[in-house]
């Protein structure tokens, strides 16, 4: 799933902007920027800008980030050469040039020799003591096992850096910090977790032909509910071309790929895993918590039926040889056909959409059950690349006052540019997904079963497939190596 985001990710770098252009050139705009993403803010109020003093001079300082294979796509998006007439492409660029003039600064992206998987290159330098690296990104889980083995420094640590910006993801900072420190940095800087955020996509046609309630309205009611979802599916799906079996020539509720699933609507739901106590120790929240096993037995008896949902390891013979061998791919391909009311994924996989003919919106993922009108509706936070400082940086003021810099920036520069372009259809705005967009990209859920201890914790979702409720055992027999990894994670964190 995750080598397939950053190829799409890195596809919407090089190919979603080419029917949007716009004028790239290299005037450096003013620091200040509008607090809101997506849509422009009239009110000088919420104008935000760095804390970063007057006229600092980095004195030419050379910021070193590496990046690095991830199998066999490329993570190397935090710079471009030059111009080249893509918008992204071409707003982090500026983005990048702007930074380096107003601190006195140049940023230079460096590759991982190895698959930054486990983080061989950052442990190679760490032990060899070398001023060579100032940051870099890793995998989410493993960069955490490299925080455990003192490979990394806490951001907490460095001068500069103010985490309550609107440039940081701060619910999803808040939730990844352990013991007052963090290692894993979520930044509008990193495009990963920009786009490691799971909507719903659903075909606005379907909604038309099949009379379907307004999904936007139901959001801003309250009434976006399982329940509600459940209904037009069964509603909607049926056998299109009569030949009395469900194929990819026929119309289903959702089509998906494993892991766009079931955890997404749990995760949306703040159905966790694991959470936090009040003395910052992390336990197994599931276990005995009547509120997960309602939701898990929801998702069980709902959104597992194989005559409902094209999924695709259940359904591999269903489909004709004009579909794409990745699963994820073959995923989005048949939504875009038209022949799926609803699709789970994250912001880059509307790439494959530019074509399509028929109209898409998109909203988050429906809660349990009711909530008061005006509620908002949270976002899995998927796996992603997140920022680490390696323990051989000597340069934390340095480090510090460019990454709040290059955040900002982005913030300012570069999200909007990206969401604008994933959001032009038919040469329109959709304001209704752009409201929703925004209100999901602030309330974002991050799964630390997910995003530290997925092995782990895997079985949750196993346990909930083929209609079967299996999670009450599952947990029992899980329940020892659980507890040992928390233990183990909690004896380590407690010495740094």
């Amino acid at each position: 799933m995750k080598k397939k985001l950053t190829a799409l990710l890195l596809a919407s770098l090089m190919l979603l902007t080419a029917a949007c252009s716009a004028d790239a050139g290299e005037e450096t705009p003013e620091t200040t920027v509008t607090a809101a993403p997506v849509t422009e803010a009239e009110d000088s109020e919420t104008q935000v800008t760095t804390d970063i003093p007057e006229g600092t001079d980095l004195a030419g300082y050379e910021f070193r980030i590496m990046t690095g294979n991830w199998m066999d796509v490329k993570s190397d998006y935090y710079d471009f050469e030059s111009l080249n007439g893509d918008v992204v492409n071409d707003a982090v660029y500026n983005r990048n040039r702007k930074v380096e003039q107003a601190l006195n600064c140049t940023i230079s992206q460096t590759l991982s020799l190895s698959d930054i998987i486990g983080g061989s290159d950052i442990k190679r330098l760490v032990k060899s003591g070398d001023d060579v690296l100032d940051a870099a990104v890793n995998l989410d889980r493993f960069a955490m096992q490299l925080a455990l083995d003192n490979y990394l420094i806490s951001f907490t640590d460095l001068p500069g850096v103010d985490l309550t910006k609107p440039y940081w993801y701060q619910n999803v900072n808040d939730q990844l910090t352990f013991y007052g420190q963090l290692y894993t940095a979520a930044s509008y800087y990193d495009l990963t977790c920009v786009d490691a955020m799971f909507m719903l996509i659903f075909n606005k046609d379907h909604f038309t032909n099949y009379k379907l309630e307004d999904p936007y309205e139901l959001v801003r009611q309250g009434k976006w509910t399982m329940d509600v979802m459940y209904k037009m599916i069964t509603d909607v799906t049926g056998d299109l071309d009569g030949d009395g079996e469900m194929t990819d020539s026929d119309l289903w509720g959702a089509v998906f790929n494993g892991d766009q699933w079931l955890r997404t609507f749990l995760v949306s739901n703040e159905a966790l895993a694991v959470e936090v106590d009040n003395e910052g120790n992390p336990y197994f929240s599931a276990y005995g918590n009547e509120r997960f096993f309602a939701i898990a037995d929801k998702l069980a008896n709902y959104f597992t039926s194989p005559d409902l949902y094209f999924g695709m390891g259940t359904h591999k013979s269903r489909f004709d040889s004009t579909y794409a061998a990745d699963p994820y791919e073959r995923a989005i391909q048949l939504f875009a056909a038209g022949n799926a009311l609803f699709h789970p994924a994250q912001p880059s996989y509307t790439v494959q959409l530019r074509g399509m003919e028929l109209d898409y919106g998109i909203i988050p993922i429906p809660k349990f059950e009711e909530v008061e009108p005006g509620t908002p509706y949270s976002s899995r936070l998927g796996g992603f690349l997140p920022l680490v400082i390696p323990a051989c940086n000597r340069h934390p003021e340095e480090t510090g006052y460019i990454l709040e810099a290059l955040s900002c920036e982005s913030y300012l520069s570069v999200v909007p540019q990206y969401y604008e372009i994933m959001l032009k259809q038919k040469q329109t705005r959709d304001e209704d997904s752009i409201e929703m967009i925004e209100m999901m990209d602030a309330n974002r859920v991050c799964n630390l079963a997910e995003n530290y201890w997925l092995e782990t914790f895997s079985f949750i979702e196993n346990s909930l497939k083929d209609g079967e409720n299996k999670l009450a055992s599952e947990m029992e027999k899980n329940l020892k190596t659980v507890n040992k990894t928390l233990e183990k994670f909690i004896e380590k964190m407690s010495e740094k």
